[in-house]
């Protein structure tokens, strides 16, 4: 699973793209992984478009998966596989 967070003052600086696209490659390579996956909120789609760059696809939503501030949370699944194409 792939997860980052990042400063919203860097919001926009091509920061989580650049990290998670060595994280995926070296995931594919030297780790061997099938399938590398990512979450992201509804309420924040510049994190899916990050997945999509990424050439994740988009699987759907996971109803009520994390508990956020004492309530429970949708999440937008993305995931890429080692045959897939990546960008």
């Amino acid at each position: 699973e792939l997860g980052y967070w990042v400063s919203q003052a860097r919001w926009g600086q091509g920061i989580a793209t650049e990290a998670a696209r060595a994280v995926i490659a070296h995931g594919f390579t030297a780790m061997g992984c099938h399938r590398i996956e990512a979450y992201h909120y509804p309420e924040n789609p510049a994190s899916g478009a990050v997945m999509r760059k990424l050439g994740m696809q988009h699987e759907g939503r996971v109803r009520a998966m994390v508990w956020r501030d004492g309530v429970p949370r949708d999440n937008e699944r993305y995931a890429i596989l080692a045959t897939d194409p990546r960008p």
